[in-house]
């Protein structure tokens, strides 16, 4: 079996493990969390055949001596906070998940095919049920969008850097799905992942060619909108799946109280250790689920959210500088993570490891999109 192939084998087994993990019960994905630690060191572990012994990949040095402070810091917090989380061992096994998709090659064809299977079981799961609501175990529908975009964005990502052309269906598909799931913050940044590929796919052309796209996509949209302008109007206000967006706009009331009152809880203390919301009245009303992967990063690491949303800023930064589409696809997550809890600490944080990995180690100086 080529290498390549393998190494596909083994990422897709855990994105349909991360997949499987929002749909089962407690039980299983204690289960689940175990095998994908086990993944994350598996793929760290090189034969040397000659020795016929294990050696843990070479993982830059400054990224693992920061990992392990990160580690280090978040288990202080921990002990003074009293909040302690066996999810605090990503901030271990994702690096080490995440070099080895920066340093691997893949057969993107394998990764798709995994990413097809979960579309499916939403596909019949939605045509069973006329909605995708209850998909996932004790977990909104909102959260349809996050696993989609994270497998597109893995499939782009490892794309991009195998220079392979980029095909618009993975993330045309991730943004229907996500309209299917009724998630205003999933839909705008599926979208926008869309629109980013369109965008440096056009930049890439000569001049004739952008103003003869723009001309093909603007002119029929602009006719279209302008003849039924009075029709579309009437079908916004009636439609149930634009109400959310009338009435709440991206943001709901729900998650504007738990920031409030996190940032309310906020002194010298909590400011270092993370605040420990689970003697709270209004966390406890929303099952304490901070519904803002931000304040779960500072709940559970204190101290180390600073380094670790410095260091993410630092990596976008660096990106929009060489590698504009993938600075896009970082944005998008960091968008969409602000409205639920669905990065740092978790099942996905590999993802942006990655992306964090090509923005400081790769020696690209020239901008390419």
């Amino acid at each position: 079996m080529k290498q390549a192939t393998k190494n596909s084998l083994i990422l897709s087994t855990y994105m349909l493990l991360a997949f499987l993990y929002y749909l089962v019960g407690d039980v299983v994905r204690v289960l689940i969390y175990g095998l994908v630690l086990f993944i994350s060191l598996y793929v760290s572990l090189r034969k040397n055949k000659i020795t016929d012994t294990y050696t843990i990949l070479k993982i830059p040095k400054s990224f693992f001596v920061s990992s392990l402070l990160l580690f280090f810091l978040t288990i202080v917090a921990v002990a003074i906070s009293k909040n302690f989380s066996p999810f605090i061992l990503y901030l271990l096994s994702s690096p080490l998940m995440a070099y080895f998709v920066y340093r691997s090659s893949f057969n993107v064809k394998i990764l798709k095919y995994s990413y097809y299977i979960i579309l499916v079981y939403f596909l019949f799961f939605f045509l069973t049920h006329r909605t995708l609501e209850g998909v996932f175990q004790g977990m909104s529908a909102n959260y349809v969008s996050v696993v989609v975009m994270m497998n597109v964005v893995l499939i782009y990502l490892i794309q991009y850097r195998q220079e392979e052309k980029i095909s618009y269906l993975p993330s045309i598909l991730a943004f229907l799905f996500a309209v299917l799931a009724i998630g205003r913050s999933g839909i705008l940044t599926t979208l926008g992942i869309v629109l980013t590929l369109f965008f440096v796919n056009w930049l890439k052309m000569s001049f004739g060619k952008k103003m003869l796209s723009s001309a093909i996509i603007i002119t029929p949209i602009v006719i279209l909108v302008a003849l039924n302008w009075n029709t579309i109007i009437l079908l916004i206000e009636n439609i149930s799946f634009f109400e959310k967006f009338i009435n709440g706009g991206l943001e709901s009331t729900g998650r504007s109280v738990l920031v409030n009152e996190y940032l309310r809880n906020m002194n010298s203390t909590t400011l270092l250790t993370g605040f420990n919301f689970y003697d709270n009245y209004y966390f406890e009303y929303y099952h304490f689920n901070p519904h803002n992967s931000y304040l779960r990063l500072h709940h559970y690491t204190g101290v180390s959210f600073f380094i670790i949303i410095t260091a993410i800023l630092v990596a976008l930064y660096k990106l929009f500088r060489k590698h504009l589409f993938l600075s896009g696809l970082l944005f998008a997550i960091l968008l969409r993570i602000a409205t639920d809890s669905a990065m740092f600490l978790t099942i996905y944080d590999f993802v942006v490891v990655t992306l964090l990995m090509v923005a400081f180690f790769d020696k690209q100086t020239k901008r390419i999109y």
